[in-house]
């Protein structure tokens, strides 16, 4: 399908037609392979293969929690994301050096994206073990950038919520969370390693290739290892609720969720059996299929979106559509950019309109 979009035409292949690969009633019935049933407990590890450890950290949401990784390499151990900028973060990390990294020092930090739980604590581990961090140039950017957003970003984000159809006492709440990426994030390194798509990096003598995704960060560094059949997917791809796909206030015009789904398509040549060390849930298997159940997934949710839009309707007036349960005010930040996103994919495949209201609301129609 070639898709009209603000990046220029690009051809994408949804579930159906041209790389469809499963039926929607084949996808609905997939379920993943979890290898475990049990979990880290905090300061301790599940060692997946020989020498890579899975290592859970709390989070103080709904999704309590985030996988970090760690690899044996050479004299020392890669980290792979680093969790909150928290104290009691930091003690699981002191835990962790004492009973897994047994006195060898950590050398590389790698960063799937910006977002403040994988960033978290990229600058303390820097200055700790004195050492690089290794990024996307556009994740090591971004997080410079939200590290020193203040009020003026705060403004324009409201801003643009606001013109999507959020209300004002919601506004107003949002507004008195503060700014969370400052709060909760060390300052970023003035330095870094950079990752591009297609390098190949060494880690214990293991060739890992970057695979870049894009539409829930910019330049999200993915890493698979062909020989060990092993795959970090940091939040491109889990396996139990679907990654977050938001258009932003800075590109409010973006159409993320086209990036998205075209990069599930990056991982074409991952063999069957990989398994998949994601950021939340459980490690797991059945990327491919998991990949056709993303698909599906946001296939239904346009087509959903699409019918509610019979009359103009906001992305907010169709967050109920496409979120079927209450959601608390974390949950609706991410909420509304996500039903933004479904919007504009259908704005730019030509399904809707978008009209712009005298009370400055955009609002979306089905198209004739």
């Amino acid at each position: 399908m070639a898709v009209k979009t603000p990046y220029g035409p690009i051809q994408v292949p949804l579930s159906r037609g041209q790389g469809r690969t499963l039926s929607m009633a084949e996808a609905s019935k997939i379920v993943v392979q979890y290898p475990w049933t049990e979990l880290p407990p905090p300061g301790t590890s599940i060692e997946v293969m020989p020498g890579i450890h899975w290592v859970r950290l709390p989070l103080p949401f709904v999704l309590d929690h985030i996988n970090v990784y760690l690899i044996e390499d050479g004299d020392g151990w890669t980290v792979i994301d680093t969790g909150l900028n928290r104290e009691e973060v930091k003690d699981i990390w002191q835990q962790v050096f004492a009973s897994i990294c047994r006195g060898r020092p950590i050398t590389r930090v790698i960063v799937t994206h910006f977002h403040p739980d994988h960033m978290g604590l990229g600058g303390w581990f820097a200055e700790r073990w004195r050492t690089d961090l290794w990024m996307s140039t556009a994740e090591w950017l971004w997080s410079h950038y939200a590290f020193r957003a203040r009020e003026k970003e705060m403004d324009a984000m409201l801003d643009f919520w606001r013109a999507n159809g959020l209300g004002r006492e919601t506004i107003d709440d949002m507004r008195g969370r503060g700014h969370f990426y400052p709060a909760n994030v060390t300052r970023p390194p003035v330095r870094y390693r950079r990752m591009i798509e297609g390098d190949a990096i060494e880690i214990n003598g293991m060739p890992w290739q970057v695979i870049v995704g894009r539409g829930h960060a910019p330049e999200h560094v993915c890493l698979y290892c062909e020989p060990l059949r092993l795959l970090l997917a940091g939040d491109q791809v889990l396996p139990r609720i679907t990654t977050n796909v938001s258009v932003q206030f800075h590109e409010p015009d973006g159409d993320p969720l086209k990036l998205f789904l075209a990069s599930t398509h990056l991982f074409a040549h991952c063999d069957p059996d990989t398994l998949v060390l994601c950021s939340h849930d459980r490690p797991f298997r059945r990327l491919h299929e998991r990949l056709a159940q993303l698909r599906e997934h946001h296939e239904v949710r346009l087509d959903d979106a699409a019918a509610a839009c019979t009359a103009p309707r906001t992305p907010v007036d169709l967050m109920p559509v496409l979120f079927k349960r209450p959601l608390n005010l974390h949950q609706q930040s991410f909420a509304i950019g996500e039903a933004v996103a479904h919007c504009h994919w259908l704005l730019y495949e030509g399904r809707v309109d978008r009209i712009l209201g005298q009370d400055g609301l955009y609002r979306f129609l089905r198209a004739e």
